[in-house]
């Protein structure tokens, strides 16, 4: 094979992987390159004192004998575990060629280290296992794709969020899963993280077969080759319908309390009942973002719907309006509202038989939902508010709670204005709406706490990160800890309160300042029971701490209404009958604020019928 045996030395020794010759009689080594003498760190005297079962560990050995002085020829021998000199195990791909050495039979070996592909190996194959399984068990559907946006795996997940099966998702097929208002912008956001290989995000719906739409978060990384070009993306979509159902009902309350407090400040300030409507449909339209808001009042006689304001329509909106509402079934929705005196909605407009002959005017205004309020006065309906969304399903309960009470804060300014001694009363009420409102939105939320007295823990459970902006961890485990939370101009009363009702065990209320992890302050109202044990004494107290800021800010609303009140009642000296009467209304708000009345001589406050 070599032409001489210096040939043979030279690319032996210069080998850069390990090599050796061994005796396939005495299985002693009979020749090792520097290479192997480096590697396995014996020196070349050592080496030659061993046999090629010393550098195997004990359990390889027996393998390994059949495999002595069967090669015919080069040979894999396939990956091999030899121990080094000092005790490491390394895993090694041997390659074997009989030959004929000093006049005996040996075997050439020649020995690559394979350990770092092998672990390298191992763990790809670990991380595509994990990989698998949390894909598997992931709650969130997980992709991965190519630059043209061409899937190659999806999970079981995203099969069930997106309706479709492995199969029909791989390739562009996923594609099909998009609504079809989606695709575009989609297909945008992906072209933008391609320009830079920035991360994939975007909220768009997956509409099923059977025509269930889902909303989803789709959110990707990059995958990079070493050299830091991108190859493709992989990334997960999550389920939002619900969380999005949320936002969406929230962007309609906040529109809804949008107008509800701009009509609400028109009441206070104006007495003339045509303005009111007609600015009270220009702020539906311009800061509610209603397509169309109109007014119309009932007219007994003739049973029908006379529009008296709009807004949302060019001009000529009025006339364009009388001239739709002459047809006897155009105004179906609103005269049912006025008949049974509630309100009456379409939410699905494009398909409701009862506005047939709107629909085409719909669809140029680009309307799908209404809803006719209907406007009492003493009790009576004297009209409609009449509200028009471009989103279909667009008036829930939620929104019609509202809404109705927006119809009646109208009805309430309109009686007003036909009665001007009512005047006050009517603003308290529509403060009271108002605060009612508010108390819905900014509900007050409460920190459940248990206090052991002998173990000296404060253990707190509720959503303190939103009240307070700490976790539990965060605001310790001991009554200090809360004490330092505490208002400085506050903390004497709290320790001076917590001392009395603990020598002389009793309700524990108070109302104190408590500083946020932001570093503003809300108030709270503390309530705490305590338990006793058989001696009577005081050994735990469990309460809880709920967030009254919101209530407070309230009340001293209330209050400021008292004062105008109060002013109007010295302007108005001299008319007895209408002094008592406000008397008896400041009774009455002062009762709302669990406050002692005023004027005993006051006469009982009349209440009004709408």
């Amino acid at each position: 094979m070599y032409q001489t045996d210096a040939d043979f030395r030279i690319l032996f020794e210069s080998n850069p992987l390990p090599m050796w010759v061994y005796d396939l009689a005495t299985l002693r080594f009979l020749a090792v390159n520097e290479a192997a003498i480096l590697h396995y760190g014996y020196s070349r005297e050592e080496f030659l004192e061993l046999t090629i079962k010393d550098i195997r560990p004990s359990d390889e050995v027996a393998a390994l004998m059949p495999t002595v002085g069967r090669i015919k020829g080069i040979d894999k021998a396939g990956v091999w575990h030899h121990i080094r000199k000092d005790g490491s195990s390394i895993l090694v791909e041997i390659t074997s060629h009989g030959l004929t050495f000093q006049g005996r039979a040996a075997e050439l070996i020649l020995a690559q280290d394979v350990t770092s592909e092998h672990e390298a190996e191992l763990a790809r194959r670990d991380s595509e296992l994990l990989f698998q399984t949390l894909a598997r068990i992931s709650p969130v559907g997980i992709w991965r794709a190519n630059l043209k946006g061409e899937c190659s795996f999806v999970n079981q997940r995203w099969c069930e969020i997106a309706g479709m099966s492995l199969e029909a998702a791989l390739g562009s097929g996923w594609t099909k899963a998009l609504h079809l208002d989606d695709i575009a912008g989609v297909t945008e956001a992906w072209k933008s993280c391609l320009s830079d290989g920035s991360e994939f995000h975007a909220q768009y719906r997956f509409q099923r077969p059977d025509g269930k739409v889902t909303w989803v978060l789709g959110q990707g990384v990059a995958e990079r080759r070493e050299d830091g070009s991108v190859k493709g993306y992989v990334g997960t979509v999550t389920d939002i319908t619900t969380l999005h159902h949320h936002e969406v009902q929230i962007q309609h309350l906040n529109r809804v309390y949008a107008v509800l407090s701009d009509i609400n400040q028109v009441i206070v300030r104006e007495r003339d009942p045509h303005k009111l409507f007609t600015l009270s449909c220009r702020i539906a339209v311009e800061k509610g973002g209603f397509k169309m808001a109109w007014i119309g009042l009932w007219a007994e006689e003739t049973r029908k719907m006379v529009p008296v304001s709009v807004a949302g329509i060019e001009d000529g909106g009025l006339e364009w309006l009388r001239n739709l509402l002459q047809t006897e079934d155009a105004c179906k929705i609103t005269i049912q509202a006025a008949l049974d005196e509630k309100v009456s909605v379409s939410n699905d407009f494009l398909n409701d038989p009862q506005l047939a002959s709107w629909q085409s005017e719909a669809r140029r205004l680009n309307i799908r939902s209404m809803a006719a309020l209907p406007i009492k006065v003493s009790g009576r309906v004297i009209g409609t508010f009449n509200l028009y969304a471009e989103e279909p399903d667009f008036f829930d309960e939620h929104e019609l709670e509202l809404l109705g009470e927006l119809a009646a804060d109208i009805g309430f300014a309109i009686k007003v204005s036909r009665d001007e001694v009512e005047h006050k009363r009517a603003e308290a009420e529509v403060l009271e709406w108002r605060n009612r409102y508010e108390a819905a939105v900014h509900v007050s939320g409460q920190i459940l706490y248990d206090w052991d007295i002998d173990a000296a823990t404060l253990n707190y459970a509720g959503d303190t990160p939103r009240i307070l902006g700490y976790t539990v961890d965060e605001l310790g485990g001991d009554l200090q800890s809360w004490i330092s939370l505490i208002h400085p101009a506050d903390r004497a009363c709290f320790e001076a309160e917590l001392q009395r009702v603990t020598e002389t065990p009793s309700a524990f209320q108070l109302e104190y300042r408590v500083r946020c992890k932001d570093g503003s302050y809300i108030k709270v109202k503390d309530m705490g029971h305590f338990l006793l044990n058989d001696q009577g004494k005081a050994y735990r107290v469990i309460g809880f701490m709920q967030d009254i800021t919101a209530q407070k800010e309230a009340e001293e609303r209330i209050k400021k209404q008292l004062d105008e009140l109060k002013r109007w009642h010295e302007a108005t000296l001299g008319r007895e009958e209408r002094i008592m009467e406000l008397k008896s209304e400041v009774n009455e708000l002062l009762l709302r604020l669990r406050e002692e009345k005023r004027y005993e001589c006051a006469l009982p406050a009349k209440r009004s019928s709408t």
